[in-house]
Protein backbone atom coordinates (compact mmCIF):
# COMPACT_ATOMS: atom_id res chain seq x y z
CA UNK A 1 0.00 0.00 0.00
CA UNK A 2 2.72 2.43 0.73
CA UNK A 3 4.51 1.72 -2.46
CA UNK A 4 1.67 2.72 -4.44
CA UNK A 5 1.23 6.10 -2.69
CA UNK A 6 4.86 6.75 -3.25
CA UNK A 7 4.63 5.88 -7.14
CA UNK A 8 1.21 7.48 -7.41
CA UNK A 9 2.98 10.86 -5.65
CA UNK A 10 6.19 10.42 -7.75
CA UNK A 11 4.09 10.11 -10.69
CA UNK A 12 2.11 13.27 -10.01
CA UNK A 13 5.36 15.24 -9.63
CA UNK A 14 6.89 14.10 -12.50
CA UNK A 15 3.58 15.05 -14.41
CA UNK A 16 4.02 18.53 -12.46
CA UNK A 17 7.41 19.15 -13.60
CA UNK A 18 5.97 18.78 -17.53
CA UNK A 19 3.36 20.91 -17.17
CA UNK A 20 5.38 23.61 -15.82
CA UNK A 21 7.99 24.01 -18.26
CA UNK A 22 6.02 22.65 -21.31
CA UNK A 23 6.01 26.22 -22.35
CA UNK A 24 10.34 26.28 -22.92
CA UNK A 25 10.52 23.37 -24.18
CA UNK A 26 7.61 24.65 -26.93
CA UNK A 27 9.77 27.94 -26.98
CA UNK A 28 12.74 25.92 -27.93
CA UNK A 29 11.33 24.14 -30.89
CA UNK A 30 12.07 26.14 -34.15
CA UNK A 31 11.31 23.96 -36.82
CA UNK A 32 7.93 22.72 -37.44
CA UNK A 33 6.88 18.85 -38.21
CA UNK A 34 5.07 20.15 -41.49
CA UNK A 35 5.55 23.49 -42.74
CA UNK A 36 2.88 24.17 -45.38
CA UNK A 37 3.81 27.33 -47.67
CA UNK A 38 1.91 29.28 -50.42
CA UNK A 39 3.94 30.59 -52.90
CA UNK A 40 3.69 34.55 -53.46
CA UNK A 41 2.21 33.64 -56.99
CA UNK A 42 -0.71 32.18 -55.48
CA UNK A 43 0.42 28.37 -56.35
CA UNK A 44 0.08 25.99 -54.05
CA UNK A 45 3.43 24.73 -52.50
CA UNK A 46 5.38 22.14 -52.65
CA UNK A 47 4.15 20.69 -49.43
CA UNK A 48 0.49 21.14 -50.40
CA UNK A 49 1.42 19.63 -53.70
CA UNK A 50 2.91 16.64 -51.86
CA UNK A 51 -0.16 16.09 -49.27
CA UNK A 52 -2.34 16.35 -52.86
CA UNK A 53 -0.52 13.18 -54.64
CA UNK A 54 -0.15 10.80 -51.05
CA UNK A 55 -4.22 11.70 -51.35
CA UNK A 56 -4.15 11.21 -54.24
CA UNK A 57 -2.56 7.93 -53.81
CA UNK A 58 -5.08 6.99 -51.23
CA UNK A 59 -7.39 6.71 -53.75
CA UNK A 60 -5.56 4.66 -56.17
CA UNK A 61 -7.70 1.11 -55.31
CA UNK A 62 -10.61 3.02 -56.42
CA UNK A 63 -9.04 4.81 -59.91
CA UNK A 64 -7.71 0.89 -60.66
CA UNK A 65 -11.52 -0.37 -60.16
CA UNK A 66 -13.48 1.97 -61.95
CA UNK A 67 -11.14 3.80 -64.62
CA UNK A 68 -9.36 0.70 -65.87
CA UNK A 69 -10.51 -2.74 -67.73
CA UNK A 70 -9.82 -4.23 -64.24
CA UNK A 71 -13.46 -5.01 -62.88
CA UNK A 72 -13.81 -7.07 -66.87
CA UNK A 73 -10.76 -9.02 -66.41
CA UNK A 74 -11.16 -9.82 -62.67
CA UNK A 75 -14.73 -11.04 -63.00
CA UNK A 76 -14.50 -12.89 -66.00
CA UNK A 77 -11.44 -15.10 -64.23
CA UNK A 78 -13.19 -15.41 -60.91
CA UNK A 79 -16.42 -17.01 -62.84
CA UNK A 80 -13.93 -19.45 -65.25
CA UNK A 81 -12.84 -20.58 -61.79
CA UNK A 82 -16.24 -21.04 -60.33
CA UNK A 83 -16.99 -22.72 -63.99
CA UNK A 84 -14.90 -24.95 -63.85
CA UNK A 85 -16.14 -25.91 -60.18
CA UNK A 86 -12.95 -25.65 -58.47
CA UNK A 87 -13.30 -22.95 -55.83
CA UNK A 88 -9.76 -22.45 -54.09
CA UNK A 89 -7.71 -23.27 -57.40
CA UNK A 90 -6.80 -20.83 -58.35
CA UNK A 91 -6.97 -18.85 -55.00
CA UNK A 92 -8.32 -15.29 -54.90
CA UNK A 93 -4.40 -14.26 -55.16
CA UNK A 94 -3.42 -15.53 -58.00
CA UNK A 95 -6.64 -13.84 -59.99
CA UNK A 96 -6.07 -11.15 -58.61
CA UNK A 97 -2.37 -10.14 -59.05
CA UNK A 98 -3.29 -11.50 -62.51
CA UNK A 99 -5.98 -9.40 -63.40
CA UNK A 100 -3.59 -6.61 -61.76
CA UNK A 101 -0.85 -7.59 -64.08
CA UNK A 102 -2.96 -7.79 -67.36
CA UNK A 103 -4.76 -4.19 -66.55
CA UNK A 104 -1.10 -2.70 -66.35
CA UNK A 105 -0.33 -4.47 -69.74
CA UNK A 106 -3.39 -3.00 -71.44
CA UNK A 107 -3.13 0.23 -69.70
CA UNK A 108 0.59 1.18 -70.37
CA UNK A 109 -0.08 3.07 -73.21
CA UNK A 110 -2.47 5.51 -71.73
CA UNK A 111 -0.13 5.80 -68.81
CA UNK A 112 2.95 6.53 -71.42
CA UNK A 113 0.35 9.19 -72.52
CA UNK A 114 -0.08 10.35 -68.58
CA UNK A 115 3.77 10.06 -68.48
CA UNK A 116 5.25 12.15 -71.56
CA UNK A 117 2.34 14.82 -71.52
CA UNK A 118 1.16 15.45 -67.71
CA UNK A 119 4.18 14.66 -65.60
CA UNK A 120 7.61 15.40 -67.27
CA UNK A 121 6.55 18.57 -68.04
CA UNK A 122 5.52 19.43 -64.42
CA UNK A 123 8.56 17.80 -63.20
CA UNK A 124 10.62 20.31 -65.53
CA UNK A 125 8.50 23.46 -64.19
CA UNK A 126 6.71 24.32 -67.42
CA UNK A 127 3.16 23.63 -65.79
CA UNK A 128 1.60 23.90 -63.01
CA UNK A 129 -0.09 21.27 -60.60
CA UNK A 130 -3.68 22.02 -61.90
CA UNK A 131 -2.53 22.28 -65.52
CA UNK A 132 -1.12 18.82 -64.89
CA UNK A 133 -4.25 17.28 -63.40
CA UNK A 134 -6.07 18.46 -66.50
CA UNK A 135 -3.64 17.10 -69.22
CA UNK A 136 -3.57 13.64 -67.11
CA UNK A 137 -7.21 13.31 -67.48
CA UNK A 138 -7.70 13.59 -71.24
CA UNK A 139 -6.24 10.20 -72.20
CA UNK A 140 -7.83 7.89 -69.45
CA UNK A 141 -11.65 9.87 -70.31
CA UNK A 142 -10.52 9.07 -73.69
CA UNK A 143 -9.79 5.28 -72.81
CA UNK A 144 -13.19 4.99 -70.98
CA UNK A 145 -15.07 6.71 -73.66
CA UNK A 146 -14.11 4.59 -76.05
CA UNK A 147 -14.34 1.37 -74.32
CA UNK A 148 -17.79 2.48 -72.80
CA UNK A 149 -21.38 1.21 -74.98
CA UNK A 150 -23.07 4.27 -76.35
CA UNK A 151 -26.06 3.68 -74.11
CA UNK A 152 -24.42 3.54 -71.42
CA UNK A 153 -23.53 6.99 -71.64
CA UNK A 154 -26.23 8.45 -72.36
CA UNK A 155 -28.09 6.74 -69.34
CA UNK A 156 -25.38 8.74 -66.57
CA UNK A 157 -25.81 11.80 -68.93
CA UNK A 158 -28.97 11.98 -68.47
CA UNK A 159 -28.13 11.04 -64.84
CA UNK A 160 -26.32 13.83 -64.69
CA UNK A 161 -28.61 16.29 -66.42
CA UNK A 162 -25.59 16.97 -69.16
CA UNK A 163 -25.95 17.20 -72.79
CA UNK A 164 -23.31 15.65 -74.89
CA UNK A 165 -23.04 16.25 -78.55
CA UNK A 166 -19.92 14.57 -79.13
CA UNK A 167 -17.38 12.25 -77.29
CA UNK A 168 -15.08 14.85 -76.20
CA UNK A 169 -17.86 16.68 -74.37
CA UNK A 170 -18.38 13.91 -72.22
CA UNK A 171 -17.65 14.99 -68.62
CA UNK A 172 -14.65 12.63 -66.65
CA UNK A 173 -17.59 11.31 -63.66
CA UNK A 174 -20.05 10.48 -67.11
CA UNK A 175 -17.22 8.78 -68.63
CA UNK A 176 -16.14 6.75 -65.32
CA UNK A 177 -19.82 5.38 -64.52
CA UNK A 178 -20.37 4.30 -67.99
CA UNK A 179 -17.02 2.79 -68.08
CA UNK A 180 -17.74 0.29 -64.76
CA UNK A 181 -21.19 -0.11 -66.23
CA UNK A 182 -19.93 -1.46 -69.34
CA UNK A 183 -17.03 -3.73 -68.29
CA UNK A 184 -19.26 -5.28 -65.75
CA UNK A 185 -22.23 -6.53 -68.01
CA UNK A 186 -19.07 -6.96 -70.66
CA UNK A 187 -17.76 -9.03 -67.83
CA UNK A 188 -21.27 -11.14 -67.38
CA UNK A 189 -21.89 -12.00 -70.54
CA UNK A 190 -18.20 -13.24 -71.56
CA UNK A 191 -18.64 -15.17 -67.77
CA UNK A 192 -22.07 -16.86 -68.89
CA UNK A 193 -20.83 -18.03 -72.13
CA UNK A 194 -17.98 -19.84 -70.70
CA UNK A 195 -20.13 -21.18 -67.82
CA UNK A 196 -22.64 -22.52 -70.32
CA UNK A 197 -19.99 -24.91 -72.15
CA UNK A 198 -18.66 -26.22 -68.99
CA UNK A 199 -22.49 -26.51 -67.73
CA UNK A 200 -23.12 -29.14 -70.78
CA UNK A 201 -20.11 -31.17 -69.60
CA UNK A 202 -21.65 -31.55 -66.25
CA UNK A 203 -25.10 -32.71 -68.30
CA UNK A 204 -23.89 -35.25 -70.32
CA UNK A 205 -21.59 -36.48 -67.37
CA UNK A 206 -24.84 -36.52 -65.08
CA UNK A 207 -26.60 -38.19 -67.79
CA UNK A 208 -24.29 -40.96 -68.65
CA UNK A 209 -23.92 -41.75 -64.98
CA UNK A 210 -27.92 -41.87 -64.65
CA UNK A 211 -27.70 -44.62 -67.72
CA UNK A 212 -24.99 -46.72 -66.36
CA UNK A 213 -26.94 -47.08 -63.10
CA UNK A 214 -24.27 -45.02 -61.02
CA UNK A 215 -26.25 -43.28 -58.93
CA UNK A 216 -24.53 -42.89 -56.08
CA UNK A 217 -21.05 -41.65 -57.98
CA UNK A 218 -20.94 -37.97 -57.54
CA UNK A 219 -20.63 -36.17 -60.87
CA UNK A 220 -18.51 -33.51 -60.05
CA UNK A 221 -15.77 -36.42 -59.58
CA UNK A 222 -16.19 -37.45 -63.25
CA UNK A 223 -16.36 -34.15 -64.51
CA UNK A 224 -14.17 -32.00 -63.04
CA UNK A 225 -11.13 -33.51 -64.48
CA UNK A 226 -12.62 -33.66 -67.95
CA UNK A 227 -13.52 -30.21 -67.61
CA UNK A 228 -9.94 -29.34 -66.37
CA UNK A 229 -8.96 -31.25 -69.63
CA UNK A 230 -11.22 -29.63 -71.96
CA UNK A 231 -9.91 -25.93 -70.74
CA UNK A 232 -6.73 -26.63 -71.47
CA UNK A 233 -6.82 -28.35 -74.50
CA UNK A 234 -9.18 -25.22 -75.78
CA UNK A 235 -6.35 -22.77 -74.43
CA UNK A 236 -7.02 -22.47 -70.99
CA UNK A 237 -6.28 -18.45 -69.35
CA UNK A 238 -3.78 -17.68 -72.43
CA UNK A 239 -7.03 -17.78 -74.76
CA UNK A 240 -9.13 -16.07 -72.15
CA UNK A 241 -6.53 -13.36 -71.79
CA UNK A 242 -5.77 -12.66 -75.37
CA UNK A 243 -10.27 -12.35 -76.12
CA UNK A 244 -9.81 -9.89 -73.31
CA UNK A 245 -7.45 -7.92 -74.17
CA UNK A 246 -8.07 -8.11 -77.96
CA UNK A 247 -11.26 -7.05 -76.89
CA UNK A 248 -10.43 -3.46 -75.04
CA UNK A 249 -9.46 -0.56 -77.02
CA UNK A 250 -6.67 1.55 -76.33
Amino acid sequence: MKNKILFSLLSTFLFSILFINAPAFAAETTDPLINLQVGQSGDLSSSVEIFAIITLLSFLPAIVITMTCYVKIVIVLSLTRQALGVMTAPPNQVITGLALIVTMFVMAPVAQDIYQDAYLPYKDGKASFEHTVEVAEKPLKKFMVDNADESHIKMAAKLADVKIDKKEDVPFLVATLANIITQTQDALGMGVLIMAAFVVIDMIVAAVLMLLGMIMLPPNLISLPIKIITFLAAGGYQLIIEILVQGIKV
